[in-house]
């Protein structure tokens, strides 16, 4: 019980300190902005906090939908696909990186990246697809697609406007 306590306690901060940062590197008029870049009189990100809270919630209401083993393999499909499209990303972003002006030359580089980048993100995006034939998985990878499409977007037409 000790360490659930306190990797859920690690969990709840960490992520309200996180939700705290996007909210100080936001547009100054932006919502997150006015609501979220606040610190509490205690010294703490409370409102993202209360946030990170919120949204944990979700799990202990989704056990109460259905079998715990449903609801883990749920959990853990949909996050498991998001840390592909995550990998995804990284790589493209390392491949903008060494395009652009800031690439240091003296710094790490990517062993072959003009190969080993594409290969590994064409590796990913066919395990990433291949999940909507795995009836087990449609699920999870329908939420990660989903909220990769979602939040994309969003950010996309936010760069935009």
């Amino acid at each position: 019980m000790t360490a659930a306590a306190s990797s859920l306690n690690s969990g709840i901060f960490s992520a309200g300190r996180h939700f705290f940062q996007l909210a100080e590197e936001a547009p100054k008029d932006s919502f997150l902005k006015k609501h979220f870049a606040k610190i509490s009189a205690n010294g703490v990100p409370a409102a993202g906090i209360a946030v990170s809270v919120a949204l944990m919630l979700i799990a202990p209401i989704m056990s109460f939908s259905s079998t715990a083993i449903e609801v883990f393999g749920t959990v853990a499909g949909a996050t498991s696909d998001m840390y592909i499209l995550v990998y995804v990303l990284a790589l493209l972003a390392h491949r903008k990186y060494r395009k652009s002006s800031d690439f240091i030359v003296a710094g790490f580089k990517m062993p072959f990246y003009k190969l080993s980048s594409p290969l590994t993100i064409a590796f990913f995006l066919v395990i990433f697809f291949s999940l909507f034939f795995i009836p087990a998985d449609v699920f999870g990878a329908s939420l990660a697609a989903s909220w990769a499409l979602l939040f994309g977007g969003w950010c996309w037409l936010s760069e935009k406007h």
